[in-house]
């Protein structure tokens, strides 16, 4: 069951290479985010105790170490699926899956901030990849997915180009047209940022942030009830994401802005609270106050 061979690492069944999940068992072998979730048995999670004792009886067996890291990462247990990866990683630095999927679990726990020690280890596992296998398209995406990251709000047109590059190399991942629509939307062109987020929605319907950024976007058009019901379904999907505080402050303050709009001033300045709650911004601050003068909070 070696993850250099052509079988799935989790059942033992043959593969093709470069599938994101096996036929037979379902396992996932090329993780990407909002990919995942829901696609297992109930049963499968009992195997983790048998592969967690096959890990810790054979400490120096990196295919063992794999498979458990693997088996937390089906499950979206980010923490021990890094701790288990990392171990991966040491004893099979040859195997591009192994420093791919590292990468990714190290980037769906959400918590990564740009520049950090973290992020530095994911982009660099993510590089490995790439020079272990040009062909690993999601390698390939990834590796301009975080580089645009890096050139938002410094260079939105270059952020524009490298989100495109994440695109042609993997045009089924939402979050690549959340982002470019972001960067388009920064730079002024709102036609084309409302048909990225329409198209990263007809790929993932639960990210609390692409409903948000949407949000925004019509705010900026004066689509108030549109963005509204957008911004609604982003909060809606707050409690079941893992987002940085900073985003979900913007998500909150992003609804809160329609609701302003719509003479809906009460649950505005309840969105926008709780946006300061999550971050202290005066951005947040001077809504707050425009939302209370419009009210005549002040006066009462």
């Amino acid at each position: 069951m070696s993850v250099v061979a052509a079988t799935c690492p989790m059942c033992g069944a043959r593969i093709d290479q470069h599938v994101r999940q096996c036929a037979y068992c379902g396992a996932t072998l090329i993780f990407v985010q909002g990919f995942n979730s829901g696609d297992f048995k109930a049963s499968d999670i009992n195997e983790l105790p048998v592969l967690r004792k096959l890990a810790l009886d054979n400490p120096n067996d990196g295919d063992a170490q794999y498979r458990l890291g693997l088996g937390y990462l089906q499950y979206e247990l980010f923490d021990p699926s890094i701790e288990q990866l990392r171990k991966a990683a040491n004893l099979l630095p040859e195997v591009p899956i192994v420093h791919y999927n590292l990468a990714q679990a190290i980037f769906a726990n959400q918590m990564v901030e740009i520049g950090s020690s973290l992020w530095q280890e994911m982009e660099a596992h993510t590089s490995y990849a790439l020079r272990l296998d040009p062909q690993l398209a999601e390698a390939r995406a990834f590796h301009h997915f975080f580089i645009a990251r890096k050139l938002d709000g410094r260079d939105n047109q270059a952020a524009i180009r490298e989100y495109g590059e994440a695109i042609n190399a993997c045009p089924d991942i939402a979050l690549f047209y959340n982002n470019i629509g972001l960067a388009f939307y920064n730079v002024g062109n709102y036609k084309w940022s409302e048909r990225a987020y329409e198209d990263a929605l007809k790929r993932n319907q639960h990210d609390a942030l692409t409903y948000s950024n949407y949000c925004l976007l019509c705010y900026q058009l004066k689509q108030y009830q549109k963005g509204a019901e957008l911004g609604q379904k982003g909060v809606a999907l707050l409690a079941k994401g893992n987002l940085l505080p900073a985003n979900i402050a913007f998500v909150y303050n992003n609804y809160s802005l329609c609701l302003w709009k719509l003479g809906r001033n009460r649950e505005a300045i309840d969105m926008v609270q709780r946006a300061i709650a999550h971050n202290n911004l005066q951005l947040f601050h001077n809504n707050l106050h425009e939302y209370q003068k419009k009210r005549g909070w002040f006066s009462r």
